[in-house]
């Protein structure tokens, strides 16, 4: 599935500074903590109205956009919520209609008026989320197969026998000594059924998650070809539990598996196990940017100044001008290297929260 997301950084990536600024906003639409109504219509305000008290001069021009904008941040925030949104991305540019986006899960709260979109919290969201998940839901006669990106989910297929073959029937007449033998053989060659699909849906890259009834996921496990059945992360997740609760697991395990990778690379840098091709700190990264010598870049969470999420929404100042995070960056879209988002608090003590892996020295 293309995400919407990915579409959005790109066309915010030829984006060139404007005599007036972008209006960058990432909302978290959840409801305050205790089910009140959401906090980012209140918190937009406020935010943005100490952004503008930055400025300094304001000329007409200036406070036409900003209000322009404004208004259609206000009408955004209430179409989202509306259509139970988690999020919302928004960029109000001195171009055109401001570029708009809801999100299914929930997106980091940050505000920023400046020459250039603020698309941190934008590439936090692609890179926590992005990550593709395969979600197979299995009993002993039907499994469902479900493709989940960035909590969008797409049903992708599923095998159904007929359940009469695949339980013991209970009657008069029946000769049990040898129902045992019919029923197992029947739902071993469900397995191999269902397992070749599987195998042929699964990507290299995708995490792959196993719920439903245990019976049938340990027979599943069995049927899988050993490199695929390493990679399962099985749940208790029961077959019957709709789409929300899928989505919700999804999401969970995604990321758990970008914080790993991004954790397994700070890891690798702050203990030198990354030789010369591990380096720390904003300059240095900046540097080997400009040279195009950086394969990856991993940013600390709180290098940056932001404004929490939904259950505590107060503004927390980053060690990081924005300016030099903006580098890193465009710095890291520009020449192909990747990005990666950590919660390591040893990153943000020992280098500035920037760290990255090189291509060459």
């Amino acid at each position: 599935m293309a995400s919407p997301i990915d579409d959005l950084l790109q066309a915010l990536a030829v984006v060139q500074p404007a005599d007036l600024p972008t209006l960058s906003a990432t909302l978290d639409l959840r409801p305050s903590p205790g089910g009140g109504p959401p906090a980012a219509p209140v918190l937009a305000r406020d935010r943005l109205r100490q952004e503008f008290d930055q400025l300094g001069e304001r000329s007409n021009a200036l406070v036409s956009h900003v209000e322009r904008h404004t208004a259609a941040l206000e009408e955004a925030i209430a179409v989202a919520t509306e259509e139970g949104a988690h999020g919302l991305v928004f960029f109000g540019t001195p171009d055109g209609d401001p570029i708009v986006a809801s999100t299914t899960l929930s997106i980091r709260n940050s505000l920023r008026l400046r020459a250039l979109p603020w698309v941190f919290e934008v590439e936090r969201y692609a890179y926590l989320h992005g990550q593709r998940v395969v979600v197979i839901l299995a009993d002993t006669h039907t499994t469902q197969l479900w493709e989940i990106e960035a909590g969008d989910a797409e049903r992708a297929g599923g095998t159904d026998h007929e359940q009469r073959y695949l339980r013991e029937p209970r009657g008069r007449g029946i000769n049990w000594n040898n129902i045992p033998g019919s029923v197992l053989a029947h739902r071993l060659a469900f397995a191999k059924e269902a397992a070749s699909e599987i195998a042929g849906q699964v990507r290299a890259d995708d995490v792959v998650i196993l719920a439903g009834v245990p019976e049938a996921r340990i027979q599943l496990i069995r049927a899988l070809p050993d490199a695929l059945a390493a990679r399962i992360v099985e749940s208790t997740t029961p077959f019957d539990a709709g789409e929300p609760a899928i989505v919700a697991e999804a999401a969970a395990v995604a990321v758990t598996a970008r914080r790993h990778a991004a954790a397994t690379t700070v890891a690798e840098v702050l203990s030198g196990a990354a030789g010369d091709l591990g380096i720390a700190g904003a300059d240095p990264v900046l540097m080997r940017l400009e040279r195009g010598q950086v394969a990856g870049v991993v940013l600390q969470d709180d290098a940056v100044r932001h404004s929490g999420d939904s259950d505590d929404a107060r503004l927390r100042e980053g060690v990081l001008d924005d300016d030099r995070v903006e580098a890193l960056i465009r710095g890291a879209r520009g020449s192909s290297a990747a990005l990666q988002f950590t919660d390591d608090p040893r990153l943000l003590a020992e280098a500035e929260g920037v760290a990255a892996r090189l291509r060459w020295v």
